[in-house]
């Protein structure tokens, strides 16, 4: 177990995903090969109807030498990687002989209820009549003095321009698009995706006037490699280190503050 920790020292997060994935039953499919120190495995994505496979190698000592798995984040490190070595933790002995099985799912419950039948909707009513556009307009300008730091803010704030999900293709969706996972030459299939015309760059240029206060801008430079992180890539390019901290950065949660 101490192998484990160690080896998700920077992500401890994930060996309590990993977890998660062993009691929800969603790792299968697991191959043991003492002779040559792997293990295989496949684990169910979350939320998702496909299965990630993957594979660790141990060093002579059977400490964890490298880690692989078929998702996005899978030449780094992710829960699915820690959810086949948790697993085999508990069921696998390196006196084993080499073996395979498929686990089982776990049983379902039948007597299982809808989100409408756990929480039913209850009327409710804020304002004794409907309000007109002129007294939400005059809420709003009164709300501006918070900066957005009051809900109401983001309940009243104009939709995100659809048009920019059009102009800009979502990262995101082509790293989990089966085209990309199958491919063998992942960098033309990134290239060819995420071309951006002269065109587009206009029109986005355009419509992401104000940055931050311009809720375009916030959807257009998710997952995207944005100017305010090119030093810190560049840096580290220099010194051929890619800290988990830069993936961090580039990876992290995307949280619009809409004012």
């Amino acid at each position: 177990m101490s192998s484990i920790i160690n080896y998700f020292k920077d992500e401890e997060k994930l060996i309590c995903k990993g977890e998660n994935a062993v009691d929800s039953g969603h790792v299968n499919n697991i191959i043991f090969d003492a002779a040559i120190h792997i293990i295989r495995g496949s684990v169910h994505a979350s939320m998702r109807a496909r299965e990630y496979k993957v594979e660790i190698l141990f060093a002579s000592d059977w400490s964890i030498d490298h880690a692989t798995c078929e998702c996005p984040r899978g030449q780094l490190l992710c829960h699915h990687m820690a959810a086949v070595l948790l697993f085999s933790h508990y069921n696998v002995s390196i006196t084993d002989s080499s073996c395979s099985w498929n686990v089982k799912n776990q049983p379902k419950k039948t007597d299982i209820q809808t989100v409408d039948q756990l929480f039913p909707s209850k009327e409710h009513r804020s304002t004794p009549r409907d309000l007109t556009e002129e007294e939400v307009e005059r809420f709003k300008t009164k709300l501006q003095v918070f900066d957005g730091a009051v809900g109401f803010s983001w309940l009243l704030s104009n939709e995100s321009n659809e048009q920019m999900k059009d102009l800009l293709l979502d990262i995101e969706e082509v790293l989990c698009s089966t085209e990309y996972l199958k491919s063998d030459d992942k960098t033309t299939i990134l290239q060819q995706k995420l071309f951006v015309c002269a065109d587009a760059i206009s029109k986005v240029a355009k419509a992401t006037v104000g940055q931050i206060s311009n809720e375009n801008w916030l959807i257009c430079r998710k997952h995207r490699l944005t100017a305010s992180n090119f030093g810190p890539i560049l840096t580290a390019c220099r010194r051929n280190r890619f800290p988990p901290s830069l993936f961090k950065r580039l990876t992290g949660i995307y949280i619009a503050n809409f004012s």
